[in-house]
C-alpha cells in the first residue's frame, strides 16, 4: 500500500490536514481540519499574512512552498502554545518544551495520534 503524501481536501482545509499529519503526527477529520483552518486563517490575518492565506486557499494538495509552510506552522504553534514554531537551530531544551506543549494542546483538542515521535 502506497503512503498518501498529499491531502484529499483542497484549499486551507487540505493545508491544515496535510501539515497536522506531516508535522504534528495527528490525523484530523475534515470537520476538525475545517474548524482549525478558520482559527489558523484568523491567526495568519492577525499576523498580517493575507498573502499566505490566499496561497493556502488556492492550494490543491495540501503541500506548500517553504515560506508559506513556515507561516502556517508558526500560526498553528501560536494557536496551540503561544510561541512560534522552533527553527532547526533552536536549542534542544527549547524544542523539547515546545514539543511537550504542542502534545498537551493537541491532546486537549482530541486529535488522533498517528505516531509519537521523540522530542
Amino acid at each position: 500500500m502506497r503512503k498518501i503524501d498529499y491531502s484529499p481536501y483542497a484549499g486551507g482545509v487540505g493545508v491544515i490536514e496535510y501539515h497536522m499529519r506531516r508535522h504534528c503526527w495527528r490525523q484530523l477529520t475534515e470537520t476538525q481540519a475545517a474548524a482549525l483552518w478558520q482559527d489558523c486563517k484568523a491567526q495568519l490575518t492577525k499576523m498580517g499574512l493575507r498573502s499566505s492565506v490566499k496561497e493556502c486557499e488556492e492550494a490543491t494538495r495540501g503541500s506548500l512552498d517553504t515560506l508559506i509552510r513556515g507561516d502556517v506552522l508558526d500560526a498553528l504553534a501560536l494557536l496551540f502554545t503561544g510561541k512560534r514554531w522552533p527553527l532547526n537551530m533552536t536549542d534542544d531544551a527549547e524544542t523539547t518544551q515546545f514539543n511537550e506543549a504542542m502534545r498537551a494542546a493537541l491532546a486537549t483538542r482530541g486529535y488522533a495520534v498517528i505516531a509519537e515521535v521523540s522530542a
